[in-house]
């Protein structure tokens, strides 16, 4: 590691220690941003960009502590003896305002937390990452918000896992796409998507992971949709034959669909599978995740699954994780 580049790091960590205004703490941000994306423009190594960008998250996060504690324009109004200080005045736009004291609310723990995780896993350390993290922290300390949700303690479990550095190589996520019927208060197929797309899958996934994720035919644009919102790419998929149902305008439904997601590089650790499943099973879960696991190297997630299986993590098993049943039937 080139040790001119440590030692611009090391000094801009000294002078964060003992900056007192936005203008010295925003002199340090972006002396680690050039850095960083130095490194990274000159395949420097990820350890060099992520030390780097451990100190522009830094310098962010004092940024919003200072910005969280003036008397911006919205303040109080009353206090006519005090003078107001614009965003135009400070050089800062009100978007980095924004994120800036969002990445301030979330716990000092917590962001040490994800930085060795990031670190330890050899993965990017970024702005977007603790973003994400900081909104899912803020999301779990409302309740109220999290009641509406159906997932809400699918999410709070994936954010605690993220926080204690715990990540999945493959994640099996079988979600119930349509209300169940007969339920009263039940939400509607588009506000289970909105819950799905919501939940932060990438913050538990690993920098090299697959995904298996089933979908009705009739859902494939919804599921893509989710794939993408956790952090994968489409590579595939298996198709499962099962019993006709008894309606349908088009052809009548006699099959379902486990999307491949693949984040990074990883490839099946068996690519000898056929992509068709007409095997009859009482246990349909358990048999897709023996099959998962030829396919796929641990550790291994059931997102959305309750219950046990040796070697697998279930969500609704972890203490933030949800007692209600969230699975198709």
């Amino acid at each position: 590691m080139p040790s001119q580049h440590l030692d611009t790091l090391n000094r801009a960590r000294r002078m964060l220690a003992t900056a007192t205004n936005l203008d010295e703490i925003k002199a340090v941000r972006d002396q680690a941003e050039a850095v960083r994306q130095y490194a990274k423009s000159a395949a420097l190594g990820l350890e060099l960009q992520n030390r780097a960008a451990e100190v522009k998250l830094l310098s962010e996060r004092r940024a919003g502590e200072i910005l969280a504690g003036l008397e911006l324009p919205g303040g109080d109004r009353k206090s006519a003896s005090r003078k107001k200080v614009s965003l135009r005045d400070l050089g800062i736009s009100p978007k980095q305002s924004e994120r800036w004291q969002l990445l301030a609310s979330l716990p000092e723990e917590t962001f040490r937390q994800h930085v060795a995780a990031a670190v330890g896993q050899d993965q990017e350390l970024t702005t977007a990452g603790l973003l994400r993290l900081a909104r899912s922290h803020r999301r779990a300390a409302e309740p109220e918000a999290d009641r509406t949700d159906p997932l809400g303690d699918v999410a709070a479990s994936l954010r605690s896992m993220a926080a204690e550095g715990r990540s999945f190589a493959c994640i099996y996520a079988d979600p119930s796409w349509t209300p169940a019927s007969g339920r009263r208060n039940h939400l509607g197929t588009a506000e289970i998507l909105q819950s799905l797309l919501a939940l932060p899958v990438a913050e538990a996934s690993r920098r090299n992971a697959h995904l298996h994720l089933w979908t009705p035919p009739e859902l494939l644009v919804a599921a893509l949709q989710v794939l993408n919102a956790w952090g994968f790419r489409y590579q595939t998929c298996l198709v499962r034959a099962k019993p006709p149902a008894d309606y349908g305008r088009y052809w009548r439904t006699a099959h379902e669909v486990l999307l491949l997601g693949v984040r990074g590089t990883l490839a099946f650790r068996d690519n000898s599978l056929l992509g068709w499943d007409g095997e009859e099973t009482a246990d349909r879960s358990a048999a897709i995740r023996r099959l998962i696991e030829r396919a796929s190297p641990g550790p291994y997630l059931d997102l959305l699954g309750s219950g046990s299986a040796p070697g697998w993590t279930f969500a609704a098993a972890e203490p933030s994780g949800p007692r209600l049943a969230v699975r198709r039937a």
